[in-house]
């Protein structure tokens, strides 16, 4: 996670694409984040199988032999100005980070422990005669109540979204 130290939200969408900020007019909410520059930007890079040495930009303390391999200049001046989040605990599949990280729960606690499937209610573990899974919620995560094998939470986003933040989710949503 980089959270940026100044209002450069847009600059990422600019580093990434090459756009042109001056030709896009800003929306009402983007106009309310910019004349909040006190609070900073929040951008979450959360990516699968990305190990801390696997671009140019340090996640430790000195740059590794193995960062060296790597050229992401984009992420070097997006982190410049940023601080950036370096500790943190992952599953060994997607879903339970996922969880972990929009709810602050471990997973333990959540009971979201693998991958989620596109049917609701259908368990991804193998079958075992000797053993039962406990009962996870194997629907991932709610922000309703009740919805069966589901943790109900109020996601991340939400909560700075109620706190005047402008949100956008890109890419991967299985939770």
């Amino acid at each position: 996670m980089i959270i940026l130290k100044s209002n450069k939200a847009l600059l990422l969408s600019a580093l990434l694409s090459g756009l042109n900020l001056d030709s896009y007019p800003q929306s009402a909410a983007q106009k309310h984040v910019t004349q909040h520059s006190d609070r900073p930007n929040i951008v979450v890079f959360f990516v699968d199988d990305l190990g801390w040495q696997d671009m140019s930009e340090p996640f430790f303390k000195v740059k590794t032999p193995i960062n060296e391999k790597f050229h992401t200049p984009y992420l070097e001046t997006l982190a410049k100005d940023a601080i950036k989040f370096t500790n943190a605990y992952a599953t060994p599949v997607c879903t339970p980070s996922r969880v972990s990280f929009l709810t602050g729960l471990n997973a333990a606690h959540h009971r979201v422990t693998n991958w989620t499937h596109p049917k609701a209610d259908t368990p991804t573990d193998s079958k075992n005669e000797l053993l039962n899974p406990p009962d996870w919620n194997i629907n991932g995560l709610s922000p309703v109540p009740h919805v069966p094998h589901t943790i109900y939470a109020t996601p991340f986003p939400s909560i700075l979204k109620s706190n005047g933040y402008y949100t956008i989710h890109v890419g991967k949503a299985q939770t």
